[in-house]
């Protein structure tokens, strides 16, 4: 059966489907992102100053020093940024879900309206069908003394 909300349900199931979806992949993307940073800080913390040398090997270790902090700053905001899309895509869903319920909620009251209406028509019909069989066997009563 349908009603005139089924269409506007099966909108709002999607469009909460797609928000789903998009919270299943920043979900992942937070993961993937906490892991490069434990990567790159596991990486940094195991770099070692070379304790001699030349002033231009000291001048690269600093440099590569200085990239692998900008690297995982780097990594730390986009970090930040996933946590907030997901935050983000959270009020989405939360939202995208009290449509689809609301949506949801009306049908099934414009089912149970149609319902009734229905089953009035039947009661009607059936008591009218009542009347006429007693309307029937009154007259048919009718001509038997009429006839005796």
């Amino acid at each position: 059966m349908k009603s005139k909300f089924t269409q506007v349900v099966r909108v709002k199931k999607q469009v909460l489907d797609k928000i789903e979806a998009k919270l299943v992949l920043a979900r992942s993307n937070i993961v993937t992102c906490e892991n490069n940073v434990l990567f790159a800080t596991q990486t940094l913390s195991k770099f070692d100053m070379p304790r001699s040398g030349s002033a231009s090997d000291l001048r690269q270790n600093l440099e590569l020093l200085k990239i692998m902090r900008d690297e995982l700053k780097g990594l730390k905001e986009r970090l930040e940024l996933a946590k907030k899309e997901l935050i983000h895509l959270n009020h989405q869903h939360k939202n995208a879900s009290l449509d689809y319920e609301k949506m949801k909620y009306l049908e099934q009251e414009d089912f149970k309206t149609e319902i009734k209406r229905v089953q009035r028509e039947q009661s009607a019909a059936l008591d009218e069908f009542a009347v006429m069989k007693f309307a029937s066997r009154s007259n048919e009563a009718i001509k038997e003394v009429v006839d005796a």
